[in-house]
């Protein structure tokens, strides 16, 4: 019998359990622990003889939030920019990628356009020339109109790889179907980009 078993056949929480067990010097890591038939018949004991209320609950944790500011270098908040440069997109890429970029027709964003990034971390104060940077990070800008054209590129290139894995994947059904192996297998796929399209 596993702790969660015994959890609801007794109507208390895997919680209150291990602190039981803890008690009969028998501690239970999680829930799914495989419970000795010896502590099980102890345990049934202690729940009908105590008070369930007293018995006291660990905590619950604090999630986590490694997104936030305090936590993360990288969150959000320290990646805008002061302001936008009107008709542009930009983002931050490291500087080892900047050729790629360049070939999607995006150049490096002037510090004039952007005014910097909006919170200052400790020993980034001071610009590199006329570069937007966040420590190995770099802004990087392109028209919104070639940045239609990328996501449609990517939206067309995601569709044509899909569409070959579908043909691929009927015409192995119709090998298969011509041994006699199969009772008529059919594949109906159909891909839409996260734009619609």
């Amino acid at each position: 019998m596993k702790v969660y078993e015994l959890s609801r056949e007794l109507g208390v929480t895997n919680n209150q359990i291990k602190i039981a067990a803890l008690e009969l010097d028998s501690p239970i890591k999680h829930h799914m622990h495989e419970l000795d038939p010896d502590l099980a018949v102890q345990l049934r004991e202690y729940f009908e003889n105590a008070d369930i209320e007293d018995i006291e609950v660990e905590p619950k944790k604090e999630p986590t939030r490694p997104w936030d500011s305090d936590s993360n270098p990288w969150s959000q908040n320290l990646l805008s920019t002061r302001k936008l440069h009107k008709g542009y997109h930009c983002r931050f890429i490291r500087r080892e990628n900047l050729q790629k970029w360049i070939d999607r027709n995006y150049k490096i964003a002037d510090a004039k356009d952007y005014g910097g990034v909006d919170e200052v971390i400790p020993g980034e104060e001071a610009q590199d020339g006329s570069l937007v940077k966040r420590r190995e990070l770099i802004l990087v800008e392109c028209t919104l109109e070639n940045k239609k054209k990328h996501d449609d590129f990517i939206d067309w290139k995601s569709n044509e790889r899909m569409r070959a894995a579908v043909e691929s994947s009927e015409s192995k059904v119709k090998g298969i179907e011509k041994e006699g192996k199969s009772g008529g297998v059919h594949f109906e796929t159909e891909f839409t980009s996260k734009r619609g399209q």
